[in-house]
């Protein structure tokens, strides 16, 4: 491990850690201000050679729109013979200082890590849990169906709330509950909608009335496709 010199704008982002934890300009701002108040920040670490960022996304974003590309800081480099050593650090360096990871992005980045072998004991003295809850957090996944030669199933975390049909979903499914999904179960949404009508509590707005029709449309074909409700007379 060593420490160089590097231009901002040569550093690169990685598309594989940006999956698991994407920017939050929120979190870029407060970055800012942070370098703005001369506050001392864990320098970044970067894979030596490609230039990818492993620790601090954020913290690199925030330097560039405070500073411009041209800014030369201090980094890390450091040497990576394995995808999985590259996780291992971007998994320490996200528990031990920064936000902390949401709920769906460490269930997220424990699939990844189990995909490159490390057991659930390895995980739990990296997130620093005991290994029961890296269990909990790594049950609760999705079968996806990811196109290929052949269709293949591929496990992968699935937000709060999401129930689909037979825990199976295709490629295209996931990725718009990955973008859409807000991770509060159906119950809790349809109570309080059903509870705002109710009371009056919704404006009939253009905006607000076009909601309800679509919403009024879905819930038609869902009823008109469910053999079991058509059986109890739900229509």
């Amino acid at each position: 491990m060593k420490t160089q010199k590097v231009e901002l704008g040569n550093l690169k982002f990685n598309p594989e850690l940006l999956a698991i934890r994407k920017l939050n300009t929120f979190d870029v701002s407060r970055y800012r201000q942070a370098y703005r108040s001369g506050a001392d920040m864990p320098l970044p670490i970067i894979e030596e050679g490609t230039l990818k960022i492993v620790s601090g996304n954020h913290r690199v974003t925030a330097m560039i729109m405070e500073y411009g590309e041209e800014r030369t800081i201090d980094v890390i480099l450091k040497k990576y013979k394995t995808k999985k050593e590259m996780l291992i650090d971007f998994t320490k360096e996200n528990c031990t200082h920064g936000v902390p990871f949401s709920g769906f992005q460490k269930k997220t980045l424990i699939s990844v890590l189990i995909n490159e072998g490390l057991s659930t004991d390895e995980i739990a003295l990296l997130f620093n849990v005991p290994a029961r809850s890296i269990e909990k957090w790594g049950d609760d996944i999705v079968m996806v169906q990811r196109p290929g030669r052949k269709f293949v199933e591929i496990p992968s975390p699935k937000k709060r709330g999401f129930e689909p049909q037979d825990n199976k979903v295709t490629q295209e499914q996931y990725v718009h509950h990955i973008d859409h999904d807000r991770g509060v179960p159906v119950t809790s949404m349809a109570r309080q909608l059903t509870n705002w009508l109710n009371i009056g509590a919704i404006n009939q707005t253009e905006v607000a009335i076009d909601s309800l029709n679509l919403l009024h449309e879905a819930l038609h074909m869902f009823f008109d496709s469910t053999e079991e409700l058509r059986a109890v007379g739900v229509k």
